[in-house]
């Protein structure tokens, strides 16, 4: 996962020690999307999340953020805003 070119991390460590991190791609005109955004157990509730969010806004302040999940509450609470239906192969 980490060999492709086309994929951004934002990688989070706590004493050497991955605590979260977050994927994605963007296309820096139109569109950013959030592949993955992965807090560690021991970690979550503390707004680590949302600093990830953050980051990734700030890096790309033209970019609209899209995703696909199905953490609808935890999204939302962070401004994201539910657009219709998705479609997704596997």
């Amino acid at each position: 996962m980490l060999a492709t070119p086309l994929s951004i991390y934002l990688v989070l460590v706590d004493d050497e020690e991955i605590i979260g991190f977050a994927r994605y791609m963007t296309d820096e005109v139109e569109m950013t999307f959030i592949g993955e955004l992965i807090i560690a157990k021991n970690y979550r509730r503390q707004g680590l999340d949302r600093r990830l969010i953050e980051e990734i806004s700030t890096r790309h302040p033209m970019t609209r953020l899209e995703l696909v999940s199905e953490e609808d509450n935890f999204y939302k609470a962070v401004g994201f805003s539910f657009i219709g239906h998705g479609f997704r192969k596997r």
